[in-house]
């Protein structure tokens, strides 16, 4: 599977073909917030002979969206959600934290009983952070199992979609790859430009499946 965010494709417009592939997509709407550049769009390219048995759209919207594609041994949640400073959120376009969109479908999809993966450009700088919640008194504790390695990052900021990120997959039983996967260790930047390098979360999966799939080298 390869999954591509910010297409910028408009309703109407289908994404490239290509030989072998099926291509699943979640369109960019046609009106975009005004005096802001073109954003979102997600297509997700998956090998012919791995059909899903269904796909769904979450949300479409300007800057964001979440589509999930589902197999009969694995579901597979690809999200784009426009940076927390967007125009979107500040003009109103979009009712809902996005964030907190992930963790109700996150648990409705988790009823299916296999394994997720999440991937995308969900735009949350999660620096360092682990994966936590808020105990008694407010002291966080790390849900990580211990035989899932430490997070690393190269970036050392954390912004608040990051620490709320976490606090999402602390709540959906999942960890971030970024960071401790094979190829990885070193916790790559993701994003460069002229403000800031930075890394932001990319790929996340459940925990008790961590163990096996890295073993396969698949993530």
């Amino acid at each position: 599977m390869l999954v591509l965010t910010e297409t910028l494709l408009m309703r109407g417009t289908a994404p490239p073909q290509n030989r072998g592939y099926s291509v699943y997509n979640c369109q960019r709407a046609w009106r975009c917030v005004q005096k802001s550049r073109p954003h979102g769009g997600i297509a997700v390219y998956v090998r012919d002979g791995y059909v899903p048995s269904g796909c769904l759209q979450v949300c479409s919207v300007p800057k964001a969206g979440v589509l999930t594609l589902f197999f009969p041994h694995l579901t597979l949640v690809t999200c784009y959600f426009s940076p927390e400073v967007s125009n979107l959120y500040k003009s109103g376009q979009l009712h809902t934290d996005p964030l907190l969109l992930l963790q109700s479908h996150l648990h409705d999809v988790s009823a299916r009983g296999v394994p997720i993966v999440v991937m995308g450009d969900l735009n949350a700088r999660v620096g360092a952070e682990v994966e936590q919640v808020a105990a008694v008194r407010d002291a966080p504790v790390s849900l990580v199992p211990s035989h899932i390695p430490a997070r690393v990052s190269a970036d050392a900021k954390v912004g608040d979609w990051g620490r709320q990120l976490m606090s999402v997959l602390a709540a959906c039983g999942m960890v971030l790859l970024n960071g401790r996967a094979p190829g990885d260790e070193q916790g790559a930047i993701t994003c460069s430009n002229r403000v800031a390098y930075k890394a932001s979360a990319g790929c996340c999966c459940l925990e008790h499946y961590y163990h096996h799939q890295l073993a396969a080298d698949r993530l």
